[in-house]
């Protein structure tokens, strides 16, 4: 198993509030607000303290960096094996917010896009206030998470399916998948632009950040760094903070 992370600022943030870690058996993405104070810190936290010790984490540090330091996506990915059957794995993703969740094999990809009609995801950290969590469905009753997934399998292109759901029913998004490879990124891969306006279309930006050269170490670290010097050259860049992760079983096959 190979695990890899890719992170940089966007052209209009005086700092990144994306941030992206691997650990042993796991990889995180998380993506900070930008109209919230002190997320650079939150992401960060949110990626690196263990899933039951979070509430605690946010309120020991609330009073300093406010009741929003922690609002951000959370994406994570983390191989899962059965007793029953040692030799194969599954891979279990939960994202919590928006952004992209790709399984990929040597068969070929299938990718799935996750947005919220509002503009305002649901954070893990309103679970942490009931005051803001019911604020929040009070704004925002009416909105809808919105599910998009496209594929190309077998050199097949298959259209997109979309499925939506009211915030009020939402508690994450979760996945099981069997064996492949898995690749979690921020919604900071829609946001290539250049000077006059164009955006970049996120479908062309996945496709194009797939075409791997191989799957040694690193390698998510040197696809996305020369495809951001390729959009650079024709003058596309990343307005918002991109950060990708990579669960890779890719070697062993």
């Amino acid at each position: 198993m190979i695990t890899d992370r890719f992170i940089k600022q966007g052209s209009t943030h005086a700092l990144c509030e994306d941030y992206a870690f691997c650990f042993s058996d796991r990889v995180v993405v998380c993506d900070g607000c930008s109209s919230s104070e002190n997320t650079d810190v939150g992401a960060r936290l949110l990626a690196l303290t263990p899933e039951d010790r979070l509430e605690s984490v946010y309120h020991q540090y609330r009073g300093i960096l406010g009741d929003t330091f922690m609002d951000a996506t959370r994406l994570e990915a983390r191989k899962v094996v059965t007793e029953d059957n040692p030799d194969s794995y599954g891979i279990f993703v939960e994202i919590i917010g928006d952004g992209y969740f790709i399984h990929f094999s040597a068969s070929g990809n299938t990718t799935t896009e996750i947005q919220f009609s509002s503009g305002a995801p649901l954070y893990l950290s309103y679970n942490f206030s009931e005051q803001r969590k019911l604020g929040y469905f009070e704004t925002f009753k009416d909105s809808e998470v919105i599910e998009t997934s496209w594929a190309s399998l077998e050199h097949k292109k298959f259209d997109a399916c979309i499925e939506r759901k009211n915030i009020t029913k939402y508690s994450g998004n979760k996945y099981v998948v069997l064996g492949g490879s898995v690749l979690l990124a921020s919604d900071g891969l829609a946001s290539f632009a250049n000077k006059q306006g164009g955006i970049l279309p996120v479908k062309k930006v996945i496709e194009d950040m797939l075409k791997f050269k191989n799957y040694t170490p690193r390698f998510i670290q040197r696809r996305m760094n020369a495809l951001c010097k390729e959009y650079a050259k024709e003058g596309y860049v990343n307005t918002d903070d991109v950060s990708v992760v990579v669960m890779s079983f890719m070697d062993e096959v």
